[in-house]
């Protein structure tokens, strides 16, 4: 994970992969609510695996399992 990016810009989810929250709402959107599926439904794969508590904060709306240090996202991800 790239955190200088991250912090650059808020709304970005997965730094290996160029996702935003915008891609991972759309799956979400779509039905997907599954980390791998987001994924895929992207035409990725997860690489380092350091977005994953940020996508599943983007589908369930839960952080308790999150570290903030997991995902540099600003003040509000969404």
């Amino acid at each position: 994970m790239d955190i200088e990016k991250k912090k650059q810009d808020p709304t970005l989810v997965c730094t290996c992969n160029e996702l935003y929250i915008d891609d991972i709402q759309n799956a979400i959107d779509d039905g997907e609510s599954e980390y791998q599926e987001i994924m895929q439904y992207n035409d990725t794969l997860p690489r380092c695996g350091e977005c994953e508590c940020h996508v599943e904060y983007l589908v369930t709306g839960n952080n308790s399992q999150c570290q903030i240090d997991d995902w540099i996202c600003g003040e509000n991800c969404t």
